[in-house]
């Protein structure tokens, strides 16, 4: 695939930061940015097992708790935007490397129930004993240990996670809202209201045509995200006479 030569407009994060080849041209390959981006990933990881690997030779490894977390994807095309990250919510970008290792445990678990970096928080001062001290009772985050095992199983649970944007890095300015619920995704551009529904079942995918079920869905995950970004800062960003006309504040 190659990338539009107006490199402003095509490439988002990388601008003018393009790479050349031997003869000084723009390189306009799209998999080999790629390409470059999973080099940085193989990097980190063996750097990673290098610590993990000392760790093992004090003799304590059982007795630490370990956090490998990322606080962002990366947009590698997605709806055409290159290379960037912040202004999307698209799974690229929020659906993040998030590998929790808690003291005494032995055997590792591939879990597929949504959590959120928020909870990384909760769950810590959970594990230490902390949480009825020190957790705001309107906090977001949840904690993802278990009452009958503290330190190996997470908790099933149905949730509602909350997305939203950082567009002033950007040029575009849009705000996005989003809510993940039941395996889909709303996204929200409160800038101009669209509404965009997405399946999660598999990879990411625009929902098409809405039926009355899908319409209900998108009413009701519309509610989340208004009742919990009211009042907050993300809301104030020119959009309330907006808002009030839609009859939601």
């Amino acid at each position: 695939m190659k990338i539009n030569d107006n490199f402003h407009d095509s490439l988002g994060g990388i601008g003018e930061a393009r790479l050349k080849d031997a003869d000084n041209k723009f390189i306009t390959n799209k998999a080999y940015y790629i390409s470059q981006y999973d080099a940085e990933i193989f990097y980190m990881d063996t750097n990673i097992g290098k610590i993990l690997k000392y760790i093992k030779t004090t003799g304590h490894f059982n007795d630490w708790l370990i956090i490998l977390i990322s606080d962002h994807g990366e947009s590698l095309g997605e709806d055409e935007y290159f290379f960037d990250h912040g202004y999307e919510i698209s799974e690229g970008s929020v659906k993040v490397l998030f590998i929790i290792k808690f003291p005494e445990q032995n055997k590792g678990v591939l879990r597929d129930e949504f959590v959120s970096i928020c909870d990384i928080y909760h769950t810590i001062v959970d594990l230490l004993g902390f949480k009825k001290f020190v957790i705001p009772s309107d906090s977001y985050g949840k904690s993802l240990l278990s009452k009958n095992n503290l330190v190996k199983i997470f908790k099933k649970r149905n949730r509602v996670i909350m997305l939203n944007n950082s567009p002033y890095h950007e040029k575009e300015k849009e705000k996005l809202f989003g809510c993940i619920w039941n395996r889909y995704k709303l996204i929200w551009n409160l800038t101009n209201n669209e509404k965009k529904l997405y399946s999660l079942a598999g990879q990411e995918t625009l929902v098409g045509k809405y039926n009355k079920s899908k319409k209900r869905l998108i009413n009701k995950m519309s509610r989340f995200i208004m009742d919990f970004f009211i009042g907050k800062d993300e809301i104030q960003f020119g959009n309330i006479e907006q808002l009030k006309s839609l009859g939601y504040i």
